[in-house]
């Protein structure tokens, strides 16, 4: 992180000495394109899941943090793991887009996503498996001499379920095109964990609770980008999957006239989340497990039930309730106390005869991983005291242990990692009912 601001403060102070031309006026986008929206988000994928409307959370779920992250204030330029991505300077663009552009007026500009040139690319948030294609394009609202248009690359598009007629779309033609900035928003945790609103009460022991903070951070350029979930601000655990795995919100940024036109950014993440483009991969093994991928690079947030429906995080228990809720079912959020009366018992684990890498039940015997209905099955429950995990797989002997992976949140974004990486040994494994 202290590499990184340096450089980025390096980069700043070269910007800003070398710039000469007149700053852009900025203008606060209109909700044009939202006059018909909803709170309700429309999925445009095959399965569609309108998640249940009891999001009931009782209690804590977990202990003190001892992380601490202290935030990046830099804003011009960015590192993206595993490589430096720096906003190109555009002051003589600029300069030039100042001049009074005849005939072409912008109104407002959004961005819309479609998995194929055909189809109508729209602005839901958008839910696909990993390495699925998926497009991002710009779209600016302009008055011209012949009406108003929305230029876009995009063939079909629609807003709120609102299909605009294909008469009313082009391409730009214009000799002088716009420039047209793409950010990602994401959550500035790096290991803070969070309370979600005010009426939930601090868990023991913390003296401060704060709410989840967002930065916006340079990633591209142009009228279509295709969508990645790769973070630029937390670690990239997933940089070899040309998707990524999570979720991921973006803005864009356009600037002609001597104008800057923007969509919704860091500011609305809480307070209007429909209106934040989303895009969520998750992974792709045809099991209900693949769901939980969907939170990566989302914060810990304590108690955050209805929050975790919007991916802007989860505790522990809102994480293996959200996966299974993301699958179909009607679960309501708990804790994870709560989670033995949704489920069934599998084994309990004897932690005074676990000694070595592998776990024993009860009777002192090694719990086997397998397809019987007796064994360990991936997607089984782990709990802990005051903690649930997601188990996913064996180290290859056969038998659950502290070497075998699970997907878990504890005090910082989900992680798939040892079960070691857990509060001590578990004490029980269980199943969905």
């Amino acid at each position: 992180m202290i590499f990184r601001k340096g450089i980025a403060s390096l980069l700043t102070l070269v910007t800003l000495c070398c710039t000469t031309a007149k700053k852009p006026e900025i203008v606060q986008t209109s909700t044009n394109f939202y006059e018909q929206s909803t709170e309700s988000t429309q999925h445009s994928e095959t399965v569609s899941l309108h998640f249940p409307a009891d999001n009931t959370m009782t209690d804590s779920d977990e202990k003190k943090s001892d992380n601490h992250h202290k935030k990046n204030n830099s804003v011009q330029q960015e590192f993206s793991f595993p490589e430096f991505i720096v906003k190109p300077n555009h002051s003589k663009e600029h300069t030039t887009l100042e001049k009074k552009v005849a005939g072409i007026e912008v109104l407002d500009v959004d961005l819309v996503s479609s998995s194929s040139q055909n189809q109508i690319a729209d602005n839901s948030a958008k839910y696909i498996r990993k390495n699925d294609s998926l497009t991002l394009y710009a779209v600016i609202k302009a008055n011209t001499p012949d009406g108003i248009f929305y230029f876009t690359n995009a063939s079909h598009i629609r807003f709120h379920g609102v299909k605009i007629p294909d008469a009313k779309i082009k391409y730009w033609k214009n000799s002088l095109e716009p420039i047209i900035e793409w950010y990602k928003i994401e959550a500035d945790s790096l290991g803070l964990w969070y309370v979600r609103g005010s009426g939930i009460r601090c868990p023991d022991g913390k003296k401060e609770c704060r709410d989840v903070d967002y930065d916006e951070t340079y990633w591209n350029e142009g009228w279509t980008n295709e969508a990645d979930v790769h973070p630029t601000i937390l670690q990239d655990r997933f940089k070899d999957i040309k998707s990524g795995l999570g979720t991921m919100r973006y803005k864009i940024v356009v600037v002609y006239g001597g104008k800057e036109f923007s969509t919704f950014g860091k500011e609305e993440v809480k307070k209007h989340p429909v209106k934040i483009p989303r895009v969520s991969v998750r992974e792709d093994t045809n099991s209900w497990t693949d769901y939980l991928y969907e939170m990566m690079n989302e914060p810990y947030i304590w108690g955050a039930d209805s929050a975790a429906d919007r991916i802007e995080g989860a505790d522990c228990a809102d994480l293996v309730v959200y996966g299974w809720r993301r699958a179909g079912h009607n679960q309501k959020y708990t804790w994870s106390k709560g989670l033995p009366s949704f489920t069934n018992p599998i084994s309990k684990i004897n932690l005074v005869l676990t000694t070595d890498s592998q776990y024993v039940d009860t009777a002192g015997r090694r719990i086997p991983v397998g397809n019987d209905e007796r064994s360990v099955h991936k997607g089984d429950i782990l709990l802990w005291d005051r903690h649930a995990a997601v188990f996913l797989s064996d180290n290859g002997d056969g038998y659950l242990g502290k070497d075998d992976r699970m997907i878990q949140t504890l005090f910082e974004e989900p992680h798939v990692e040892s079960i070691q990486n857990g509060p001590g040994v578990p004490h029980e494994v269980r199943r969905w009912k």
